[in-house]
């Protein structure tokens, strides 16, 4: 047992070490390539700039086939399609409810030094729902941590809307709590358990016809998205082994933020479009639903991870024997963009939210043991299903912290680092202009993202002058600063973190809005 115990120890870490080992071997076998081989390196450039051109155009279509999708569904009254099904559509899978709208819907809103107005908006949202609200249990997790001021928060919260929904539960999750990492996921954890024990149970809800809605206190929905949830949920063939996931949205306060800041957001808003169409490779992420049963099979949540939305997803993946998928729903979640006070406390909050999103990485020693625990006990199908979604999810970080340096870099490493002999080359000549050509090409994708981006910006406050959306356009030629230094920066700094074994607290955002 010991000896069992210590490999399973060994393989952990040596999990957690693996992709920042990924990381720095390429780059560094970038540079000592172009040194030593720098003919063979180029090649290898053009080649890798052709798969970047082609991998643009791949996601480009995504992105607009995703949008597309997205506008059909928000124009479409999920009311009037929830009253259309037949009871028999969902009596096998979910025996026992009656009616559509009988179905409960759980939200959870952890909260956390969030001010009073920002979590007031969130709720107005969820009290602007289609669906039945008596049919809501909405809750707030408040930090012990926090002090005073988040309890007066709550209590005003709750006095505005108790009577609004089903249920408004306030929980106030203790600190220093034994096997806990202090954050968002050990305060949902806490927060359904005390729904679970003193709304559910107590009233003899039954788990398998309530969903449960994680979402950051800043989400704001759109009137149908619980309306949305539902008929997604009763029409699936196995409602309790999938999670559904909306499109994280950074645009509440988006005409706020600084230029930089909402490169970051749309360009996070669009990949999360793109990720709608690709289920097959999406995990969790921020606000999102699932079967409450299946929160109760696998001991509701979180309690000891950073990147507790996505881990979250591999728990009920290796619960289910890799039989759990993510549903896209192709709906908004709006949230908010980075902005805090200052510019730099900004730049400063961007740089450490992308760091704790790309510590994501440290799930895959946490999927890479449970699987291997796992291994006999699966089918061969079960097991190539593991390995497709582990191999897509390492190849995901890999590329967050490798892909952009080195479409920036990659064409002048030779001319760099290969000397004399190497520069005297025609090739050497040829292969700067090839790869920025390829690269250009690759860059008109940003003409569909600013189409997209004039179409989804929320109404434009008074004090901003119509200057602005030409703002807007012209952002986008900030998007190689936040790639890189926004983008693959921070995912290198995650990865070499956990290579070293120096652990991430949790970090929370500062949400801030200005009046």
């Amino acid at each position: 047992m010991v000896l069992n115990q210590s490999r399973h120890r060994a393989l952990y870490r040596g999990l957690e070490i693996l992709p920042g080992v990924l990381v720095w071997i390429t780059f560094i076998s970038a540079v000592l390539g172009s040194a030593i081989v720098p003919t063979w390196v180029g090649f290898f450039a053009i080649v890798y700039y052709i798969y970047w051109l082609l991998k643009v155009i791949y996601l480009s279509i995504h992105l607009a086939t995703a949008y597309r999708t997205m506008r059909q569904r928000l124009k479409t009254n999920w009311v009037v399609k929830l009253a259309n099904l037949h009871p028999k559509t969902w009596q096998k899978t979910l025996p026992g409810l009656k009616f559509s709208h009988d179905l409960w819907h759980v939200v959870a809103l952890p909260m956390y030094q969030e001010g009073f107005e920002i979590l007031r908006e969130t709720l107005l949202a969820l009290s602007r729902t289609d669906y039945p609200k008596q049919r809501l249990i909405v809750s707030l997790g408040v930090e012990a941590r926090a002090g005073e001021a988040d309890q007066t928060v709550a209590q005003a919260l709750q006095k505005e809307f108790a009577g609004q929904f089903g249920y408004f539960v306030v929980a106030t999750h203790p600190a220093n709590l034994a096997g806990e990492v202090a954050g968002k996921g050990s305060n949902e954890t806490w927060l359904a358990r005390q729904i679970y024990k003193n709304v559910i149970q107590k009233n003899k809800i039954p788990v398998e016809h309530i969903t449960y809605s994680a979402l950051d206190s800043d989400t704001q929905l759109d009137p149908g998205y619980f309306s949305l949830l539902t008929y997604q949920f009763l029409t699936a063939s196995a409602p309790h082994q999938q999670s559904y996931q909306p499109v994280a949205f950074f645009s509440n306060n988006i005409w706020q933020a600084p230029a930089i800041a909402r490169v970051v957001a749309f360009s996070g808003t669009y990949w999360n479009i793109i990720q709608q169409e690709r289920p097959h490779r999406q995990l969790t992420f921020s606000s999102h639903s699932m079967s409450f049963k299946t929160l109760v099979a696998v001991d509701f949540k979180v309690t000891d991870a950073i990147s507790d939305d996505s881990r979250i997803f591999w728990q009920c993946f290796f619960a289910f024997k890799t039989e759990y998928a993510v549903a896209s729903l192709y709906y908004p979640a709006h949230m908010d963009a980075n902005v805090a006070k200052t510019f730099w406390r900004t730049m400063r909050n961007q740089y450490l939210q992308q760091r704790r999103w790309a510590w994501g990485a440290s799930d895959l020693a946490y999927a890479g043991t449970a699987f291997k625990s796992l291994w006999p006990e699966l089918s061969i199908k079960q097991r190539w299903h593991g390995l497709k979604r582990l191999t897509a999810a390492a190849a995901g970080y890999y590329s967050w912290a490798t892909s952009s340096l080195l479409i920036f870099f990659l064409g002048w490493l030779p001319s760099w680092f290969g000397g004399p002999a190497y520069n005297q080359t025609v090739f050497s000549y040829n292969l700067p202009q090839i790869t920025q050509t390829l690269a250009l090409i690759a860059s008109l994708a940003i003409i569909l993202q600013v189409f997209i981006t004039l179409q989804v910006l929320p109404p434009k406050p008074t004090q901003y002058g119509r200057h602005r959306y030409i703002l807007m356009v012209l952002q986008w030629l900030l998007l190689p600063i936040t790639m890189n230094l926004l983008g693959a920066v921070p995912a290198i700094d995650a990865q070499t973190r956990l290579m070293l074994g120096q652990r991430l607290g949790f970090w929370p955002t500062e949400k801030h809005r200005k009046i």
